[in-house]
């Protein structure tokens, strides 16, 4: 009889441990404090924005060489510009140059112009990274864009970019390379939306002109990425 009784009593206690184990919140939901729910989100690669607004956007890279006729014609002109700047070159020229411009905003690049094809993980986060802790230090706000150097990127790019704490990837749907506005495809106009890539170099002086004329033509003003890209 007694041990009836203690084989009963085992059984009870086996149901009533099982029933608390299935109805447990732990493991009927996904801790938020594990890793899978801290995992940063990727981020989104762009290269022409969707709008019915017309207008266009304008990008200048690296930042190395900003001549004179470059700075009176954006800064007499109030273009809104979107700068993709290395951290160095912007640090060297922000008094003189970069702090004038009355619309523009500063955006990653990377930290020493590095292609990230071939980058780990862990090596492009750490570049993405400190590039925009330096942006932050010397124009006083953060990125929310980044560009990969040549356009040269992979999907370790998007997740290093997330990491950092950019929501955008931003590449370009006209090029001005050789001094010509190329869209991309067979078009020969601008178009509503167009991500415009240029550098910081002097010849694009002239070319800037010639895309201000186009989007002229074309009905379209220029306007920052982050007015549209939230």
């Amino acid at each position: 009889m007694a041990w009836r009784r203690f084989t009963s009593y085992i059984a009870v206690m086996f149901l009533a441990v099982s029933v608390n184990t299935l109805t447990s919140p732990s493991v009927q939901a996904t801790d938020a404090s594990s890793p899978d729910a801290q995992q940063p989100r990727k981020a989104r690669l762009v290269s022409r924005v969707d709008t019915e607004d017309r207008v266009a956007f304008i990008t200048i890279d690296d930042g190395r060489s900003v001549t004179d006729s470059m700075t009176d014609f954006i800064r007499d002109n109030k273009i809104p510009v979107t700068s993709f700047v290395l951290p160095e070159w912007l640090k060297k020229l922000w008094g003189p140059t970069y702090s004038t411009f009355p619309k523009m905003t500063f955006e990653n690049h990377t930290n020493t112009h590095r292609r990230l094809g071939r980058l780990s993980l862990q090596k492009q986060t750490k570049e993405l990274c400190e590039a925009s802790r330096l942006v932050t230090k010397i124009a006083g706000d953060a990125p929310r864009f980044f560009r990969p150097p040549g356009g040269v990127m992979n999907n370790d790019t998007l997740k290093a970019a997330g990491a950092c704490g950019m929501p955008y990837v931003v590449k370009w749907s006209v090029d001005t390379a050789g001094g010509l506005v190329n869209p991309v495809g067979a078009r020969t106009t601008l178009q509503r939306g167009d991500i415009i890539l240029l550098h910081y170099i002097p010849q694009d002086t002239a070319v800037l002109k010639r895309v201000m004329q186009m989007m002229k033509e074309a009905g379209l003003k220029p306007a920052l990425l982050r007015d549209y890209l939230p």
